[in-house]
């Protein structure tokens, strides 16, 4: 699983840098080809920046969040797929509830090594950070937007609707990754 990860990495660094390397052969407008490759960089190094503050990621969910980065950025926005298809951001908003989901689960699983855990507030817990992730990124969304005149909340329409069909897409996916979260997790123990 470890090569497979640092794979993946590799991959998505390269990504980002092919298109830093693209637009400086004039290929893309440059506040989304800069922004768009250099946050693709950025993503690939998140679970190593985990790491050096001292929190641990199983190799398992760092895999999973090295897919759903290809399929978020690459696929999604470097190849265009967000515009062309109204589903693609709900599918990916959802998938990212349930990311999130799996990253509170190991967040809560270090945090109370030891102490009793109960069921609900592991329930509400990981709903709550799926919720807590998704109105982040809508934040920095429309940070990006005001401040660099980017278009983040305008890849399918631009508007509240639009904000609140991606909160709840990954609400949704919160609650279905809170559901996965005891299979996985007694799947793993056996």
């Amino acid at each position: 699983m470890r090569k497979i990860n640092l794979i993946l990495k590799y991959f998505i660094t390269s990504i980002g840098v092919g298109i830093l390397i693209a637009f400086f052969f004039g290929v893309g407008d440059i506040t989304s080809t800069i922004q768009h490759s250099l946050g693709t960089i950025f993503l690939a190094f998140v679970p190593s920046l985990f790491r050096l503050v001292g929190v641990k990621i199983s190799k398992q969910l760092e895999f999973w969040f090295y897919l759903f980065v290809i399929v978020a950025m690459v696929v999604g926005i470097d190849l265009n797929v967000y515009k062309m298809s109204d589903w693609y951001d709900k599918v990916i908003h959802s998938a990212s509830g349930v990311l999130a989901a799996f990253v509170a689960a190991e967040f809560l699983k270090q945090s109370v090594a030891g102490r009793i855990e109960t069921p609900w507030f592991s329930t509400l817990f990981i709903i709550s950070f799926a919720a807590f992730t998704a109105v982040a990124w809508e934040c920095f969304e429309f940070l990006v937007d005001q401040t660099m005149d980017g278009h983040m909340q305008q890849l399918i329409r631009p508007g509240v609707e639009d904000t609140m069909f991606d909160l709840i897409s990954a609400l949704v996916g919160g609650v279905i990754g809170a559901s996965l979260v005891p299979l996985f997790r007694s799947r793993i123990k056996k």
